[in-house]
């Protein structure tokens, strides 16, 4: 089952989505696994805030990737090409963005893991 989530980017509104596909369509895209870049990011997530590493620009790719699939599942009027997605914003904060999508994934994980028992 899909997961939702409204995130305010640059002052408007934006639509992401996480679920089963999330994987075949970042790997279709991007040849990489999702779940790899996710962990990574994460972790050097985790070390940027506590003052330990800086973020590069394969961590931003791997962010603004991300972001981009997610967001192309909710909506399906987002432009085909990642380069034109981002244009529309003037501002994408990853520090802002990136928790709020690994939230996402979370509660699309955990759905995927509840029990169908009864």
């Amino acid at each position: 089952m899909a997961v939702l989530k409204q995130i305010e980017i640059d002052g408007k509104p934006v639509k992401f989505m996480a679920s089963a596909r999330t994987p075949r369509i970042y790997r279709q895209l991007f040849g990489r696994d999702v779940i790899i870049d996710m962990k990574s990011l994460s972790d050097k997530f985790k070390s940027v805030s506590e003052g330990e590493d800086q973020l590069g620009v394969m961590d931003l790719t791997i962010f603004e990737n991300l972001a981009y699939v997610m967001n192309k599942q909710a909506d399906p009027e987002v432009p085909e090409n990642i380069d034109d997605w981002l244009d529309q914003f003037s501002t994408f904060d990853i520090y802002e963005v990136f928790p709020q999508l690994m939230d996402l994934w979370a509660m699309n994980k955990a759905g995927l893991s509840k029990s169908k028992k009864k």
